[in-house]
């Protein structure tokens, strides 16, 4: 039997530029909900997919374009945009849709879901606290709001929405040396 290594070296070699061509081309379109500064999620994603970043902070989506300029950005709230059936392959949600009133989650995930083709995913963390928080005190400088159900009403609001849960799971970090619990989620477009 000929070595293994020795295989996928020369199987490299022999293939190399049609390897990169393959791999130079467009990637699927992501949505990047709440995407923030940009990093470190809609970079990493831009330099393989098409993404368009969305946010309700002006100021973030400024440093966004900054810090990804290969990703396209909208400044505006996520539960008032209206894509066209089908627009994206994936969504991310990277700690941003704890600041979506919960109320407000049964009709985003459904407008998400209309936004995914056939087959997309989504990728989403959420708070596990059933209950709304708005902080007046100083939260990092500012006033700031948070809002979840607990996992188990997360996970029903997906599924009613029309996602399959492909994974989820409670993960735990630390933050300001406080653990905070999260329900991390993969769920997919029938």
């Amino acid at each position: 039997m000929k070595d293994p290594k020795l295989i996928v070296s020369e199987g490299y070699d022999q293939v190399a530029e049609r390897y990169l061509e393959w791999r130079a081309q467009p990637g699927a379109h992501v949505l990047d909900i709440g995407c923030g500064a940009g990093i470190p999620v809609t970079l990493a994603l831009s330099k393989s997919f098409d993404v368009t970043g969305v946010d309700i902070s002006a100021r973030q989506i400024g440093l966004a374009a900054t810090n990804a300029p290969l990703a396209s950005f909208i400044h505006g709230d996520v539960t008032t945009l209206d894509f066209a059936p089908a627009s994206f392959d994936a969504a991310v949600a990277s700690y941003s849709l704890f600041h979506v009133p919960r109320a407000e989650h049964h009709t985003l995930f459904r407008s998400i879901a209309g936004w995914l083709r056939r087959g997309g995913v989504l990728l989403a963390n959420f708070g596990v606290g059933d209950k709304e928080v708005d902080y007046d005190e100083d939260w990092l400088g500012a006033p700031q709001f948070w809002s979840s159900f607990d996992a188990d009403g997360e996970r029903a609001a997906m599924t009613a929405a029309g996602f399959s849960l492909v994974f989820d799971s409670i993960e735990t970090i630390i933050e300001d040396g406080r653990p905070h619990p999260f329900l991390l989620v993969l769920a997919r477009k029938p």
